[in-house]
């Protein structure tokens, strides 16, 4: 299913057209698929579950290492 969400972006040649495609596919997906990556990433942090990658925000962030805006592939 990932392939295929992403064979759709990739076939978008045009920037700005692309990172809409990716916001919206990201704003319309099934929140319930992602609970168990949630779960785990929380189980990864220590404390105070903080992210990993920036330290700022909850550790339940599944698209935080590159943010959709500049990378939408």
């Amino acid at each position: 299913m990932l392939k295929t969400k992403q064979a759709a972006l990739d076939e978008i040649t045009v920037y700005e057209q692309r990172v809409t495609k990716a916001k919206t596919a990201w704003k319309n997906r099934d929140h319930d698929r992602f609970a168990p990556v949630r779960e785990v990433l929380r189980n990864m942090c220590a404390g105070n579950s903080r992210c990993m990658y920036c330290e700022d925000s909850a550790a339940d962030e599944i698209e935080h290492v590159r943010p959709k805006s500049l990378y939408p592939e």
